[in-house]
């Protein structure tokens, strides 16, 4: 696609002001976030519809990066093709306008990082730790099926889709092919959510040790390294605390003690089941036994002793029958496509009903086109009524728009609302 751009340079960042794309003119939003290689911006149209573009720096180590995103991506959008919901960000295009260099992408919403947060550093819901366990290691899988290795595996390159309705992994300007070295010898992995192995890759590589193919290297890296990241995310997710300082992980040797000796289990898992048992949450005591044991699995020292995520997925904790309803704090939090008016009406309006209902629909046209509108009895007597919008964005709109007005004498709260619920009517 032919993209026209009106560019300002700070600190070495191409900041896209305006462009063109598609025939449309998208201007700039916000700052989202910076990382080493570039600073991703927020963008709009007159729509309301927006993208986001990640701008690269300028430079030879920061055209790697650039370089090395674009064909990790393209290789995962060639393989995404016939898969219905994908767990990685989808890049759309990419340009390069006097020498600035960018990849334009969907536009997500809030990252984990954002999202703990917001949940006052509290546990998450069963339905969320479950749904984020399921997304990350559905990302997991597919990246070992296509031989990448992500390299940076944390809370805040983890982002909501509210459109698809799952986490996407981004940022892949350090990822490399399996079992290949760092085409540009590149440190991997953000501190705290550094696997052994890679501390030891680090070590080498600030020391000007240089390691390409074909080289004899006692460290191997492969997916696995991503398998330790997401044991960190889920550990600092369930405790709010990170396996180790980072100060004391830097130092922490190739293999533990008692790897080294094999004589008792891993002291990194042990340390993890330490720290979910001492930091108990919401979550159920038998919810914390299986979730201890998939985070300590994920926590060995040795690369070949870390569970694999196609076993972990498939554990009886995850895909128990029982259908898990989303807590207040996930719909209000997590965007869908869903919208929830609770108790619109009563049976004292029960001749009134279709008036009632064609009034809200009426109202949240407003914001965009609408798929369909249901409405559910509560066992309290009132009455709550779901709108599914063609687009999450209107969906945002019209719950913010609609919060805190009146309807018919009744305060509305509007919240989110999991499609798939949705569509099985499973209600609440």
């Amino acid at each position: 696609m032919a993209i026209s751009m009106s560019l300002q340079t700070p600190n070495e960042t191409i900041f896209p002001s305006r462009f063109t794309y598609n025939s449309e003119i998208w201007t700039t939003v916000k700052l989202c976030g910076e990382g080493t290689f570039s600073k991703c911006f927020q963008m709009r149209n007159k729509h309301g519809r927006n993208l986001a573009v990640k701008a690269y720096k300028q430079g030879g180590k920061y055209d790697s990066g650039f370089h090395n995103e674009v064909e990790m991506l393209s290789l995962v959008k060639m393989n995404l093709k016939s898969s219905p919901v994908s767990y990685i960000v989808n890049y759309i295009d990419i340009f390069t306008v006097s020498g600035a260099k960018g990849i334009l992408m969907e536009y997500l919403g809030c990252n984990l990082k954002e999202l703990f947060i917001k949940h006052e550093m509290k546990g998450f819901s069963l339905y969320l730790v479950k749904k984020i366990i399921h997304d990350l290691l559905s990302a997991a899988i597919y990246l070992e099926e296509v031989g990448i290795v992500h390299g940076d595996i944390k809370p805040s390159n983890i982002l909501w889709n509210m459109n698809s309705e799952c986490f996407q992994l981004i940022d892949f300007s350090i990822s490399f092919k399996s079992k290949l070295r760092s085409s540009f010898d590149q440190p991997l992995q953000s501190p705290g959510y550094q696997a052994p192995e890679v501390l030891e890759w680090n070590r080498n590589i600030r020391k000007g040790n240089s390691f390409h193919d074909g080289e004899d290297y006692s460290v191997c890296l492969d997916t696995s390294i991503d398998v330790w990241s997401i044991g960190c995310v889920l550990l600092y997710l369930s405790t709010g605390q990170q396996l180790y300082s980072v100060e004391h992980a830097l130092q922490l040797p190739l293999m533990c003690t008692n790897c080294e000796s094999t004589c008792g289990p891993c002291l990194h898992s042990l340390r993890a089941t330490h720290l979910i048992t001492s930091n108990r949450n919401e979550l159920q005591n038998w919810n914390i036994k299986n979730l201890t044991y998939i985070i300590s699995g994920f926590l060995q020292c040795h690369p070949a002793h870390r569970s694999r995520p196609s076993s972990v997925l498939k554990d009886s904790f995850l895909v128990a029958s029982e259908m898990l309803q989303a807590s207040i704090t996930d719909l209000l939090l997590l965007p869908t496509r869903v919208l929830r008016l609770l108790n619109m009406f009563d049976r004292s309006d029960s001749e009134d009903i279709e008036d009632i209902e064609l009034d809200i629909q009426d109202e949240c046209e407003r914001f965009g086109e609408l798929v369909s509108v249901r409405t559910s009895t509560k066992i309290n007597d009132g009455h709550n009524v779901y709108i599914e919008y063609m687009d999450a964005e209107d969906c945002c709109k019209a719950q913010s728009s609609l919060t805190g007005r009146y309807f018919d004498n009744r305060c509305v709260v509007a919240t989110f609302f999991p499609w798939q619920q949705f569509q099985d009517n499973n209600f609440y």
